[in-house]
């Protein structure tokens, strides 16, 4: 939420994999509305991908399984 950033929030944007979709697919509609509803007028896109591939805290890629990456980008 805004209140965690350090700066304006100036849009975001969700990757989920593609074997989450699959699992949420059902609840696509209502994901949507509580996503608009988190993002209090800040516009945001949400994108499902195949092969998706990260890093944690040591550092190296690892690939994910039912993942949802999120990353904010500030107005500033």
């Amino acid at each position: 939420t805004q209140k965690r950033l350090e700066y304006k929030a100036g849009a975001y944007l969700l990757i989920h994999s593609g074997s989450r979709k699959r699992k949420v697919e059902a609840s696509l509609d209502e994901i949507y509305h509580h996503l608009k509803e988190a993002a209090d007028g800040v516009p945001f896109m949400t994108i499902f991908t195949l092969g998706e591939y990260g890093s944690g805290d040591h550092s190296a890629n690892a690939c994910g399984e039912l993942m949802l990456s999120f990353t904010g980008f500030s107005k500033e």
